[in-house]
């Protein structure tokens, strides 16, 4: 434990931590961890897990790390110092201590209302095509023109036609799918996990241009 009450009570060990980090050619990832303790220099944190294998992660990492529930919807940085392999267990990651850089809202980030056409492929499975109808920096929901045979946790390559022939292009993972009344169409919840910087300008642009309709 350490003495500053905030940082005790945002990375409180067992608590879900959302963490993102840039990798080679500007690609953005995204993933929930668990924290598993804070000491007075440094936290440490679990190293994030996508398809049953540990996520590759560099000593060295700078991580922004985001809490979301109530009254704890900071935003903070840190570094790994080292990676501490545990035979049987899930890695640790040796990180920083955390600095506050700013806050986030409840929901990450700002949605909007859309409709905009889309398509998720898998390696080795014909594309599914679907309607974007809310879309933000950290995700999009909306209806797929079929039953996909897909389950929650899934990953998927998605491409966004947004208006003026631009393709949004991203890897998202499927958090949410539900029935929807019309048959034939599934209702989903996707975020982001994967993006290039380029893309994520875009994705920005487009929300900007969104804002400046609402005033």
């Amino acid at each position: 434990m350490i003495e500053d009450p905030l940082l005790d009570k945002a990375f409180k060990p067992g608590s879900t931590v959302t963490m993102e980090f840039a990798v080679n050619g500007g690609i953005i990832k995204r993933f929930d961890t668990k924290i598993e303790d804070i000491e007075s220099e440094y936290l440490v944190l679990q190293t994030p897990i996508a398809n049953n294998i540990p996520v590759s992660i560099q000593e060295g990492q700078e991580l922004t790390l985001r809490r979301l529930e109530e009254s704890l919807n900071q935003v903070y940085v840190t570094n790994v110092f080292v990676i501490e392999n545990r035979p049987g267990k899930t890695p640790l990651l040796i990180c920083s201590k955390p600095r506050e850089i700013g806050k986030t809202s409840m929901r990450r980030f700002t949605r909007f209302s859309a409709d905009l056409p889309c398509h998720f492929t898998r390696a080795g499975e014909k594309p599914v095509t679907g309607q974007i109808l809310d879309i933000s920096l950290s995700g999009i929901s909306g209806v797929m023109f079929s039953e996909p045979q897909l389950k929650e946790g899934a990953l998927l390559a998605v491409a966004v036609h947004l208006p003026g022939e631009t393709e949004l292009s991203m890897t998202g993972e499927i958090t949410r799918l539900y029935k929807v009344p019309d048959k034939g169409k599934t209702g989903f919840a996707i975020d982001i996990k994967e993006i290039s910087s380029t893309m994520l300008e875009v994705l920005k642009n487009y929300l900007f241009q969104r804002q400046m309709m609402r005033y």
